[in-house]
Order: C-alpha cells, then sequence, then structure tokens
C-alpha cells in the first residue's frame, strides 16, 4: 500500500487531494493523510475497459476524450 503512494507521488509530484473511484485506492491515500475524493463512474467512460484495450494493443480512440487518446499516444 505505502508502494502504491510513494510511486503516485514519484509520477506526479506533490498533491493534497488524491481522486478515484476505487475503494482500495482511496483507502490507501487515506491512511497516508491524503484527502480523497471519491469519483463515480462517467457514461460512457470505463477505465476496467480502457485498461483491457490498451493491454491487448487495441485502439481507444472512441473510449476515451479526444486530448486523453493523444496522451495515450504520444506515450507509447
Amino acid at each position: 500500500d505505502v508502494r502504491w503512494v510513494e510511486l503516485a507521488h514519484k509520477t506526479f509530484g506533490v498533491f493534497d487531494v488524491a481522486y478515484s473511484g476505487n475503494s482500495w485506492v482511496l483507502r490507501v491515500f487515506k491512511d497516508a493523510g491524503i484527502k480523497t475524493i471519491r469519483l463515480r463512474e462517467i457514461q460512457p467512460y470505463s477505465g476496467t475497459r480502457i485498461r483491457e484495450l490498451l493491454k491487448n494493443k487495441k485502439s481507444v480512440k472512441v473510449d476515451v476524450p479526444t486530448a486523453v487518446y493523444y496522451y495515450l499516444s504520444s506515450a507509447e
């Protein structure tokens, strides 16, 4: 659990709020003393579907906002 928080700090720098719809992630950050805010699922976006597509090297162009698509494309 601590390693996840450390990785987040290393990746994103200093932050004082963690946003997630995942109960485990919220607990981990809350236990680390970081304020947490629960996100609700935003239709039509599904993190599970997007991760599955990425894992299988499939396009997510129609599954994410345009800015996210271009960000993910540049990270490949």
